[in-house]
């Protein structure tokens, strides 16, 4: 009989173990809730960065060497990208910087710094690009662009 027991003791210690590992890593990792949000913060970080090649492309065409107001294809740049999440409807938004940037936003679900886009230089729910060189270093463009 104490074999017995020794075993039921045995099991349920492990089943314990097993039980406390499971919410462990519920708990470190997020769970499902956590890895849907972030596959969707990564949808929108894509949909930023084709966005920020699409304008970037509008800015080194134009001959007001201004961000485009217009964000529609062109022969030169034909590339349709999103200007909405498609998640939530909200447009995302773009805004002229001085010293040759600009900065794209997007409503992320979660916090910068819960993500791996260290490289994309995310501020908030923002993140910031440069335009091309050449319009940046032009004499004759102005000092900052404007929208």
């Amino acid at each position: 009989m104490t074999a017995r027991r020794t075993q039921g003791w045995a099991s349920w210690a492990i089943a314990a173990l097993a039980g406390t590992t499971v919410v462990a890593g519920l708990a470190i990792g997020g769970g499902p809730l956590q890895a849907r949000k972030e596959r969707r913060d990564d949808a929108r970080m894509e949909d930023l960065r084709r966005l920020a090649g699409h304008v970037v492309c509008l800015a080194d065409e134009s001959e007001t060497r201004r961000l485009p107001a217009d964000l529609s294809p062109t022969p030169g740049c034909p590339d349709t990208v999103p200007l909405t999440d498609s998640r939530s409807g909200e447009p995302y938004r773009v805004e002229a910087l001085k010293a040759g940037k600009f900065r794209l936003c997007a409503a992320f679900e979660l916090p910068p710094e819960d993500q791996r886009w260290v490289a994309n230089r995310r501020d908030g729910d923002c993140i910031v690009e440069d335009l091309p060189r050449r319009l940046r270093d032009d004499p004759e463009a102005p000092s900052g662009i404007e929208r």
